[in-house]
């Protein structure tokens, strides 16, 4: 038999119409069909399983936990398509998700990358959005953190974009006023946590970015400082030595020790803002909190080197999974 040939019978047993499909997965123990739903990472690739049989579309929604990765924007003038091999959803299917996983509790979505407004405004940022839900009332933690700047030699440069008012703003209105407004009009009562999370590293745009040059990135020095601490740094007096004044703990947010030895010491400048919001019966109000917790800093370095190990990481493929139906 001819690969051509072997690939259409595949074709044809996979059909969801298909009689014969339907009958291979009755056939296979209950047992052995969750093993294999729990090995696919690929929420896109359970929401195709699920329409294989109503047997295995049963098995799909009782998944308590997804992940899932979402394109945000429209391609822009024919650019700026994800340029990372994983699987995306657009923004309006996730209506169709929550009725696929009628029982999820726990909902874990990362932005794809969003288009800069200015082609030479490759400023980084990292975004953490946690969601709790206790029936009707939703709290919300959302912390944020962009580069602004450049700590070397002692003397603080590149500080041109902090006051961009449009810097950031973008992947954060669209998670809270778009991606969560959205869940919680659809969601199903079981839900009980929503964790939205986005991270753009530097070269982030381009067509292949190596992995050992991302990790490099995320192994930079970094301070971590709110609007009030960027403001006094920048603000010191021309004698005053701005390492020393970094040597107390109360005027920034979180330290990363540089871990690498290029021969060229610098730390990286981020902003970094915390807010807290209440969804109620009443309606929704917003708290932004003048100090930043040190946990959700490192919460947001967290996300950054998953997001890294989610690249590298490759999960089980619909055609793999096809294939143990067919065999």
């Amino acid at each position: 038999m001819t690969r051509s040939m072997q690939t259409k019978q595949c074709g044809r047993s996979l059909d969801p119409s298909s009689d014969d499909s339907e009958d291979k997965v009755r056939e296979l123990p209950e047992d052995i069909i969750l093993s294999i739903v729990e090995k696919i990472r690929d929420t896109k690739t359970l929401v195709l399983c699920s329409v294989v049989s109503k047997q295995l579309h049963a098995v799909v929604s009782k998944i308590d936990t997804i992940s899932v990765r979402i394109l945000p924007y429209p391609r822009f003038r024919g650019r700026f398509a994800c340029s990372e091999s994983h699987n995306h959803f657009p923004p309006s299917q996730v209506r169709g998700l929550m009725r696929v996983f009628g029982n999820v509790k726990h909902l874990n979505i990362r932005l794809c990358t969003f288009p800069t407004l200015s082609p030479g405004n490759q400023a980084n940022h990292l975004l953490l959005i946690k969601a709790m839900i206790n029936g009707d009332d939703i709290r919300i933690d959302c912390c944020s953190a962009i580069k602004v700047g450049l700590l070397r030699r002692g003397k603080v440069e590149m500080m041109e974009m902090l006051f961009d008012p449009m810097l950031g703003q973008h992947p954060i209105s669209y998670a809270n006023d778009v991606c969560i407004d959205a869940i919680v009009r659809h969601r199903p009562r079981t839900l009980s946590s929503i964790v939205i999370s986005f991270v753009k590293m530097h070269g982030f745009y381009r067509k292949k970015v190596s992995m050992t040059r991302k990790m490099r990135d995320l192994c930079k020095g970094k301070l971590f400082m709110t609007r009030k601490q960027l403001d006094d740094v920048t603000n010191l007096p021309p004698n005053t030595s701005v390492e020393g004044w970094l040597q107390d703990a109360r005027n920034f947010a979180y330290q990363l020790k540089n871990s690498v030895n290029n021969g060229r010491p610098r730390d990286e400048l981020w902003h970094v803002t915390q807010w807290e919001s209440f969804c109620t019966e009443m309606g929704k109000i917003y708290v932004q909190n003048p100090t930043v917790s040190e946990m959700f800093v490192k919460e947001l370095l967290g996300v950054a080197k998953d997001d890294d190990c989610d690249e590298k990481r490759r999960t089980v493929r619909f055609d793999r999974f096809a294939l143990l139906l067919v065999l």
